[in-house]
């Protein structure tokens, strides 16, 4: 044995002394295997008394399932969940709907991709019609109910495209609608907890469903606007300080000077379709591409080659584009390089920077040229060696006039386009006035007098935009009544005209009753006086709508001028005067036929009553429910709105609710895990999860 020793002490030292090494260092090493980054602690929150770990795996699950969601489903994410700090705020409104029970099983989520649609295709009506998508999506339900249709048959088949958007298998995702659909039961639970007394009920059923349906005069106070004389100096400087305080388009009659938000504007376009066109392809390459697509076009016919020639085409034209992008980026960040940052992010500018900030028409030949320089040699192009010679980008120019927020979207191009910011389109309506000098959003950053082009603005033909605010102004009065003169002359002229319209229009309810609103209309058309030039748009013929219903709710008409409550509740209160118990030539003209002014479009309507419609008891068993909760859900909007209630939902209160606190990655990692999972053996020892 000891020769054995002897023999190979050299190799059993070798040996030992390995297996030492392995013995000193495998703990540790099996120690920082089992570290996952994803288990570490980011926050705690209270549960039950009891501390409970938020892990880093637990927010970027919520931060992914959030941002998978707001893809998914828009229209959700937008009017619903309303989220602030993405995955913290997603994160505590599971956990909450969790632990209140409004979580389903995972069938629940597929089940309520139908609602989702619904409420997708809501949202985009309310963003493309704003204030009238109710009524429009009244008027024309069939295409609404059309495209609800083809929303959700899309949200169907493209479940699996976003599921993998965040990684997500589809099975998994439908995991996350169920959550979803448990928060928004949540929220809905909150919100309908209100109770709704009978009387109350009865009221708001009346409310919607008492009418009349009527045939109508409207008479605009503009017919009159040539029999008004120009005032003085005087007269007009009274006018201009009477509505000088009242917001434009409010008060009484319409009328106000409180301007709101405006701007000053210059933008670029890359125009797609210009740049395609100056794009010539090299015969020798098409032929190569041909070649090599052989097995799709195995004909090689002229209508594969000009197939082939297209896509060659949309390549170049897209490396062109980037070209162009990356150099208006070069160029803006080279002229605000020496600017300081402050803590909000914008650019401190001084007036000398101001004065030599690049403007947009010589950005357009900047592009001109760096594109020509970036495609030489370019083997796809016919005389490469020239490279591609695209037009001038159009530049525009608005810097004469303020630009109003309902202008906007008339701006030639850019006004349809949208910001694509993460998965995120938005409208460039509402860019423009998220901009530093409205205290907008600084994760935008669109400052006046700074070329914007740190995000793409881009719209469906493929077109790129970039801009400058030259002017930016927030809500205030103008700074002389001489800035806004001509409108000024022109409501002075329609408030005379209409105080003119009603005292003429006494007569006038009269001739409706004693020959109807045809022969009214007959007559005022012809003896219609001649309009100015400056007010002519409205249209000389007086046309009687008719047919329509009222209630004290809504007016069946997409006219949004008498959808008003001064021409509802007119026709209503005298509606509601009258017998229903008897026909309605049982009621004289007189009784029927009434005068509603509506101030605030400055307008005189003439109205008959041709059908009584009072709520019936049978309409009332059959609504009563949806009534009850509309008129909770209203009331609760209410006291949101103006009793300082707070949403429950917000960032700001579940934090306050479950002590949510976000930790330092320096803290020992104490206490047990949301998930359940146990990282040290202190966890173990102290308190269990939420699960």
């Amino acid at each position: 044995m000891l020769k054995f020793l002897r023999k190979y002490n050299m190799y059993i030292l070798v040996v030992f002394g390995s297996l030492l090494m392995v013995a000193f260092t495998a703990p540790q090493a099996i120690q920082q295997m089992g570290l996952n980054p994803l288990k570490k602690k980011a926050a705690t929150v209270v549960n039950d008394g009891k501390i409970v770990k938020v892990t880093v795996g637990d927010l970027e699950l919520a931060s992914r399932e959030a941002s998978a969601l707001r893809t998914f489903a828009p229209g959700l994410t937008a009017f619903n969940f309303r989220l602030d700090r993405e995955s913290e705020h997603w994160f505590l409104l599971t956990l909450e709907a969790k632990q209140g029970g409004f979580v389903a099983e995972q069938g629940d989520g597929a089940a309520w991709i139908p609602q989702l649609a619904r409420m997708n295709v809501e949202a985009d009506w309310v963003q493309k019609y704003g204030q009238y998508a109710v009524n429009f999506m009244r008027f024309q339900q069939d295409k609404f109910e059309q495209e609800v249709a083809q929303m959700a048959a899309i949200m169907e088949q493209r479940l699996p495209y976003f599921a993998g958007q965040g990684r997500f298998t589809a099975d998994e995702f439908k995991r996350v609608l169920t959550k979803a659909r448990g928060v928004y039961r949540m929220q809905m639970a909150y919100q309908n907890s209100g109770r709704i007394s009978d009387v109350r009920t009865i009221l708001a059923a009346r409310k919607q469903f008492d009418g009349a349906t009527v045939d109508f005069l409207a008479v605009p106070a503009t017919r009159l606007v040539s029999q008004i004389a120009d005032p003085d100096e005087q007269t007009l400087k009274e006018h201009y300080e009477r509505f000088v305080d009242t917001p434009r388009g409010g008060g009484d009659y319409g009328i106000g000077y409180l301007l709101p938000g405006r701007i000053k504007i210059e933008w670029l376009m890359l125009d797609r379709k210009a740049i395609e066109a100056a794009i010539s392809i090299d015969p020798i390459e098409l032929d190569k591409q041909l070649k090599q697509q052989a097995d799709k076009y195995p004909d090689a016919s002229d209508e594969d080659k000009a197939a082939v020639k297209q896509q060659m085409i949309k390549v170049v034209a897209d490396e062109v584009i980037v070209i162009a992008d990356r150099s208006i980026r070069t160029e803006i960040m080279k002229s605000t390089r020496k600017l300081v940052k402050n803590t909000q992010g914008y650019f401190e500018l001084t007036d000398e920077w101001t004065g030599s900030a690049p403007k947009m028409e010589q950005l357009a030949q900047i592009v001109v040229d760096q594109v020509v320089a970036g495609t030489r040699d370019n083997p796809s192009v016919e005389h490469a060696e020239q490279g591609v010679v695209i037009p001038l980008p159009t530049v525009n120019i608005k810097a004469q006039k303020w630009i109003y927020p309902e202008q906007i979207a008339e701006l030639q191009g850019i006004g349809q386009s949208q910001m694509l910011l993460g998965a995120l389109r938005v409208p460039f309506t509402q860019v423009v006035f998220q901009a530093k000098e409205y205290g907008g959003s600084n994760k935008i950053q669109v400052q006046a007098h700074v070329p914007f082009a740190s995000q793409i603005i881009t719209d469906t033909a493929g077109n790129r935009y970039y801009f400058t605010l030259l002017d930016a102004v927030d809500q205030s009065p103008p700074a002389s009544m001489d800035e806004i003169l001509d409108d000024v002359l022109v409501d002075y002229k329609k408030l005379q005209a209409y105080e003119l319209l009603h005292e003429q229009s006494q007569a006038y309810t009269q001739v409706a009753a004693g020959g109807g609103l045809d022969v009214l209309a007959e007559s005022l058309n012809t003896r219609a006086p001649e309009e100015s030039e400056q007010e002519s748009v409205e249209p000389k013929n007086l046309v009687v709508a008719k047919g329509v219903r009222v209630t004290r709710a809504q007016v069946a008409t997409p006219d949004p001028t008498v959808n008003v409550p001064a021409f509802r509740d007119g026709v209503i209160d005298r509606a509601s005067s009258l017998n229903p118990l008897i026909t309605i030539d049982q009621i004289s003209l007189d009784d029927r036929t009434l005068r509603v002014e509506i101030p605030e479009q400055l307008m005189v309507t003439i109205v008959q009553i041709q059908s009584l419609e009072p709520l019936t008891i049978e309409d009332f068993r059959q609504s009563a429910r949806a009534v009850a909760l509309n008129a909770s859900l209203e009331e609760f909007r209410q006291a949101l709105a103006t009793e300082g209630i707070s949403n429950p939902f917000s960032m700001e209160r579940l934090i306050q609710r479950h002590q949510f606190k976000a930790v330092s990655s320096k803290k020992k990692d104490d206490a047990p895990s949301i998930t359940g999972v146990e990282d040290d053996k202190d966890a173990e020892k102290t308190d269990e999860s939420t699960g």
